[in-house]
């Protein structure tokens, strides 16, 4: 997709993607100075999530499906002049061992990559749609049910208090608790009993915070808000009362084939009774008294975190600013690290198409490259590596936090090659790229202390680099030299080619 021009942004078309667990939907919006206007819209029902084995593999058959309605959205956006898109992957493609298969597949199809974000992270996204919908302005709960996992949100205006993705879903319960069509008072209460389990750790913190107003978004909610519409029983609310009703109603038809009640969507019966059975028990465990609906979620998150890009960047700062803090990093030396592989990073940039997302890939592995030191300083790098992996850092997706957490990975010692295997075909070679120069800004500083340490030039061809040094610089840095060697040895282990002159000598040497 083309980047707008900078005369054009405030009339842009704009348009996010969500590939939940249970439908996927896509928005497509004009933004006009900073306000979204939905132009369009179009949702199907993937159900991704059913098509997870035991073992959490995706079956060719739902991968298909997946990749069918992408075509489908990506002929839906041919017809409009879309200048950004952002699309994302929630809680199936989060667990799917194989989700690599899946989205490579849909580079092929769709005119973006699709990115996995964390639960958290779409927690986040959810409640930023919800605020730009004119809600949040006294302290509010917002609940999501989807189709893999739950998200709840605590936050008043642009503060958020608390969050949390729990791994209970319309889904996931209507297999665990509804596998076949019957619904009894039995099976509608050990999904109440299993949600309500999920919810005992958080509760507390979030009865501890209060809040003024509650707020229900997305599919089973606005379903089960239609069907209490329907009956000329909503009077803008959902209560535990109404919510129990519509339960007996249901328990009563004894089988899913044979429910019917005036609003309920033909496409969402059958994991009706999982997503109430889960609304239940949130009403149950954190007293709510009423909520009110909201038809605003995660795709306007997206989409009005796409035209506040500053707030974006701000957000993804202060995750990197938290960790820093959090494991005690050593800011002179991730700062040396910093200077000097953008120094390597710009002069190698044209030959091998780096962008500007590489570049801030790069700044934050060297900012974050130490964070396992507080863990041991043996195998730095791999404890470093886990905890970037699984950290929980707003403004970052699964994927950014994977590539992030492979560049710390591979700075040190054996290239990792294999690990780079696992990554999305499209970031492959640019990760291992970038790799190289970490890599070699943190050899240079091995010895963490100051000194001429960018007098050097740097020439890139294919994949090999070529280093020559100043002779100032390998005299400020003795050890230099033979830790130069030692990076050579890995790199030829690999198949990669890496060569080191020093000025003014008449020997060169490879290293």
């Amino acid at each position: 997709m083309n980047k707008p021009d900078e005369n054009e942004l405030q009339k842009e078309i704009i348009a996010a993607v969500d590939l939940g667990s249970n439908s996927f939907h896509l928005v497509v919006a004009q933004n006009i100075g900073h306000e979204i206007t939905l132009i369009d819209r179009l949702k199907e029902k993937v159900q991704l999530g059913k098509g997870l084995t035991i073992d959490n593999y995706l079956t060719q058959e739902a991968i298909d499906r997946g990749l069918a309605c992408l075509q489908r959205f990506s002929n839906k956006l041919d017809s409009y002049r879309v200048s950004r898109i952002r699309a994302v992957g929630t809680n199936t493609l989060r667990v799917a061992k194989n989700r690599i298969a899946f989205l490579d597949a849909a580079l092929h199809i769709f005119p973006e990559p699709i990115n996995i974000i964390a639960g958290r992270e779409e927690a986040r996204l959810i409640y930023n749609g919800v605020r730009h919908s004119g809600h949040g302005h006294v302290p509010s709960l917002v609940i999501d049910i989807g189709g893999g996992s739950t998200e709840i949100i605590l936050g008043v205006e642009d503060t958020i208090n608390c969050l949390d993705s729990l791994h209970m879903g319309c889904v996931v319960y209507q297999s665990r608790y509804f596998s076949g069509t019957s619904i009894s008072q039995q099976n509608f209460n050990q999904a109440v009993t299993a949600a309500s389990l999920e919810l005992l750790p958080i509760i507390e913190q979030y009865k501890q915070q209060g809040w003024q107003k509650v707020i229900g978004t997305s599919g089973t909610i606005q379903s089960i808000s239609n069907i209490f519409a329907s009956q000329g029983s909503f009077d803008g609310f959902i209560t535990l009362s109404k919510l129990y009703e519509l339960r007996d109603q249901l328990v009563a038809f004894a089988d899913i084939d044979y429910v019917n009640i005036d609003g309920i969507c033909s496409d969402r019966k059958s994991i009706l009774p999982a997503g109430l059975a889960i609304l239940v028990a949130l009403f149950e465990a954190l007293d709510i008294e009423k909520m009110t609906v909201c038809d605003a979620a995660l795709r306007e998150g997206l989409l009005y975190e796409m035209i506040d890009a500053e707030n974006h960047v701000a957000i993804r700062e202060s995750s990197v600013e938290r960790l820093i803090r959090q494991f005690h990093i050593d800011i002179q030396q991730a700062q040396r690290v910093e200077q000097t592989v953008l120094h390597a990073f710009d002069q190698v940039r044209d030959v091998w198409e780096f962008d500007e997302d590489a570049k801030q890939l790069l700044v934050y592995a060297a900012k974050l490259h130490e964070t396992g030191q507080l863990v041991s300083v043996s195998h730095i790098h791999k404890h470093s590596a886990y905890i970037l992996k699984n950290a929980d850092l707003p403004g970052f997706n699964q994927t950014q936090k994977l590539l992030i957490s492979s560049l710390v990975r591979g700075s040190r010692r054996k290239f990792p090659f294999d690990l780079f295997d696992k990554l999305p075909s499209s970031k492959r070679e640019v990760c291992m790229r970038l790799c190289r120069l970490l890599r070699l800004a943190v050899v240079i500083h091995h010895a963490r202390i100051d000194g001429v340490v960018n007098d050097f030039s740097l020439c890139a061809k294919d994949n090999s680099l070529s280093l020559t040094l100043s002779p100032k610089l390998t005299a400020s840095f003795k050890l230099l030299l033979p830790d130069l060697m030692q990076e050579r040895k890995y790199m030829e282990s690999v198949g990669f080619g890496f060569s080191v002159h020093v000025e003014e000598k008449q020997a060169d040497f490879s290293v």
